[in-house]
């Protein structure tokens, strides 16, 4: 449930920031037409998503990769998950 709450939160983010979102039941109507129509979703259990091709998962993960290492909590070294500073990077 947790990772459907995110999915959907982050859905609705993405819509206000661009303008798309004109009702709250939005994020929730645009997942089940992607998962219904697109084929790029797959739902493996009740709320709980994969795609279906790992190149998408990739892909989204480098976004968001990307985001976050360039976000100001990153680079001041506040709240990272344990796993994720810029000294353990290097590890990898």
């Amino acid at each position: 449930m947790r990772a459907q709450v995110l999915l959907r939160g982050w859905l609705a983010e993405s819509m206000r920031r661009t303008g798309r979102l004109k009702d709250p039941d939005d994020p929730s109507r645009f997942l089940e037409r992607v998962r219904l129509r697109s084929g790029l979703l797959i739902e493996r259990e009740p709320d709980r998503f994969a795609f279906v091709h790992l190149s998408f998962q990739e892909f989204f993960a480098a976004c968001h990769l990307q985001e976050w290492v360039t976000s100001d909590e990153w680079l001041d070294g506040e709240g990272i998950p344990p796993g994720t500073a810029p000294t353990d990077l290097y590890q990898y």
